[in-house]
């Protein structure tokens, strides 16, 4: 589950480095104007995998999860205000499964929960 939340934030900030658009003028990365939206979603996905892989705390884990969903919430931002010719290339959809990733591992953490120790089989003197 923790692997799963890693592997969004690396997705996430590969997407830096993917071209976002058909056009050929944009170049590798999203444009300037939704840069810093993408950088937002690459740290808050930090947040989240850092929440779950530290502690078994269950507020921890539940500030990871909120950190997971704002992830997705720049990923359906930057959707509905970026024009057609910077969501049609694949730096978005990448973008958009990382965010999908966290929110899946996070989400999974706080669904799952760990299993008590077994009690010792010795006997006590």
């Amino acid at each position: 589950m923790r692997a799963v939340a890693w592997i969004g934030v690396v997705v996430v900030g590969w997407s830096l480095n993917i071209r976002w658009g058909a056009d050929e003028f944009l170049g590798n990365g999203p444009p300037v104007t939704f840069q810093k939206h993408v950088v937002g979603a690459l740290l808050l996905g930090l947040v989240a995998a850092l929440a779950i892989s530290i502690t078994q705390k269950l507020a921890v884990k539940g500030v990871g999860a909120a950190a997971a969903i704002g992830g997705v919430l720049i990923a359906i931002s930057i959707r509905s205000n970026a024009p057609e010719t910077v969501t049609s290339g694949s730096g978005w959809t990448w973008m958009t499964v990382g965010t999908a990733l966290l929110l899946a591992g996070t989400a999974a953490t706080l669904l799952v929960r760990p299993q008590a120790p077994k009690p010792s089989s010795r006997r006590r003197r």
